[in-house]
């Protein structure tokens, strides 16, 4: 709404001006009239220019500024999504449930739309049901949308990101969600083990 308005009155002494340039031209000798009208229309360019660049340069600061506070705000969401996954096996547990309370307060302060929109999707998914495939899309998809938001590409990057990470046989999750793809997580430390 804000960009809105300062475009619809930057549009405004727009015309302004080009209609007082219009009547000047039309009131006054043709040379004076083309000289007012060149040094109107520098000094009209230059002051937007300068106006412009400005603008998008508090804006690219402002955006950098957020980067680095978000940084260690989501470097905590990974240390913590990553212990569920590790430390399980040392038998070490992490309280879920505090740890995502105190991560959600400040998702709603930082998060962008496509981390939050992706942090309620990943959260409905583990609600729904026990881990499984869906789970490890829906939590990629949210590490992906977190690595956007701190200004990284994701384009280039192999499928099934979170899943090589975190599993030590991924090649048989992978070969066992073909055949399976509803296949759960404790379906697949079954046949790690089994």
């Amino acid at each position: 709404m804000k960009k809105l308005t300062i475009l619809a009155f930057l549009l405004f002494i727009l015309i302004l001006l080009v209609y007082g340039m219009h009547l000047l031209a039309e009131s006054t000798d043709p040379s004076i009239a083309a000289a007012a009208i060149t040094a109107s229309s520098t000094i009209i360019v230059s002051t937007l220019t300068v106006t412009i660049g400005r603008y998008f340069e508090k804006k690219k600061e402002l955006e950098a500024l957020h980067r680095e506070q978000k940084i260690p705000i989501y470097g905590k969401f990974l240390d913590g999504l990553f212990s569920v996954f590790y430390n399980q096996k040392k038998g070490k547990n992490l309280d879920i449930v505090k740890f995502l309370q105190e991560w959600q307060q400040k998702i709603v302060l930082w998060g962008g739309p496509k981390v939050v929109n992706s942090y309620l999707a990943w959260k409905d998914e583990l609600s729904e049901h026990e881990p499984n495939v869906e789970t490890m899309k829906s939590t990629e998809e949210l590490i992906l949308a977190i690595r956007e938001e701190l200004g990284h590409e994701n384009h280039d990057l192999v499928k099934e990101l979170f899943p090589r990470f975190i599993l030590r046989e991924y090649k048989t999750y992978s070969k066992l969600t073909k055949k399976n793809p509803n296949l759960t997580l404790a379906e697949l430390s079954e046949h790690e083990n089994g």
